[in-house]
């Protein structure tokens, strides 16, 4: 808030918080797409999909749709 976040709400955080573990799927399919070994990159694939669940992935999904 020092520094001119005022008025920047707990929920417009949240929601931009879980709008940016949305974008996170990227990672892994580009780790894909550029040859790196699955070890790699289905872990994290694995743990953005847990966070989609656990973040309300379909309330976001319709946010963006304006549904």
């Amino acid at each position: 808030m020092a520094a001119g976040t005022g008025d920047y709400s707990w929920d417009a955080l949240w929601n931009d918080y879980r709008l940016s573990v949305v974008k996170r799927l990227c990672t892994p399919i580009c780790h894909w797409a550029n040859g790196i070994a699955p070890a790699v990159w289905s872990n994290n694939l694995e743990r953005t999909l847990t966070a989609y669940e656990d973040l309300g992935y379909a309330e976001i999904m319709a946010q963006l749709n304006g549904a």
